[in-house]
């Protein structure tokens, strides 16, 4: 049985934008594969590049907030470059999280394509809760496969 790495991403950013790109990009590298520019390994600790599941997602802007991850990493404010266009459809829907101390006061003076633009109508999931739609842990821990290993990556400002 095939192992995989359930990810789920905080902030859908420029960071996030490009590792899911670069899962893309690196899909079909194997172990056999001569050693790849851009990657340090192509097959670590028996898990290659497209192990790596993508399984929830949040961020605090409108423009990301209600898209797939696919559709999303390429909204503004997001300016990264775009080495990979032909990104699937995820099947991940990016939730609202808790805004907290994400966006800084500065950036309200800052031109809408450069600035995050919360709606404060869309109600943030608790990505923590024992409870609710969209729980974080619920979609880390689904029936995966047997071997599957679960990492939230925090790509907050």
């Amino acid at each position: 049985m095939a192992k995989e790495i359930r990810v789920a991403i905080a902030g859908v950013g420029n960071c996030a934008s490009s590792l899911v790109q670069g899962i893309y990009y690196y899909k079909n590298v194997t172990a056999n594969d001569e050693l790849v520019p851009g990657l340090m390994h192509n097959v670590f600790g028996g898990y290659k590049v497209s192990d790596i599941k993508f399984v929830a997602a949040f961020d605090v802007d409108k423009r990301k907030v209600g898209k797939d991850l696919g559709e999303a990493i390429f909204q503004r404010p997001n300016c990264t470059t775009v080495f990979q266009k032909e990104i699937p459809k995820q099947g991940v829907v990016v939730q609202k999280g808790p805004v907290l101390d994400g966006v800084a006061e500065h950036m309200k003076d800052y031109p809408q394509e450069r600035a995050f633009v919360v709606d404060e109508k869309q109600k943030p999931v608790d990505v923590a809760s024992e409870k609710g739609e969209g729980r974080c842990a619920d979609k880390l821990h689904a029936r995966g496969k047997r071997g599957s290993h679960k990492i939230l990556c925090a790509m907050l400002p």
